[in-house]
């Protein structure tokens, strides 16, 4: 990868990255709507927290989120869209 690809990439990922700390934040202040599930871009899960984490008095949204932050799901979804944009670069 020459220099000119090398800044390209960069500039694509940063464009694409997730912040840890904005998770958080979503979190902490909507997590009974998925909005930090939304942010990392598992719909799926978001939609299930957003219908069903009412009905587990909000202990579902609650667990979600320390799980997210102790497994850092950012960097794995960071890690996915540097996989990706490597493979587009090739």
């Amino acid at each position: 990868m020459n220099e000119a690809q090398t800044m390209e990439f960069y500039q694509k990922y940063n464009d694409r990255k997730k912040d840890g700390t904005i998770a958080f934040l979503l979190w902490f202040f909507l997590a009974t709507f998925g909005a930090h599930r939304f942010y990392l871009g598992h719909t799926k899960r978001a939609v299930s927290i957003l219908l069903l984490g009412w009905l587990t008095l909000f202990i579902w949204p609650l667990v979600d989120g320390i799980v997210m932050l102790v497994n850092k799901d950012w960097e794995k979804v960071n890690q996915g869209i540097e996989d990706e944009l490597k493979a587009e670069m090739e």
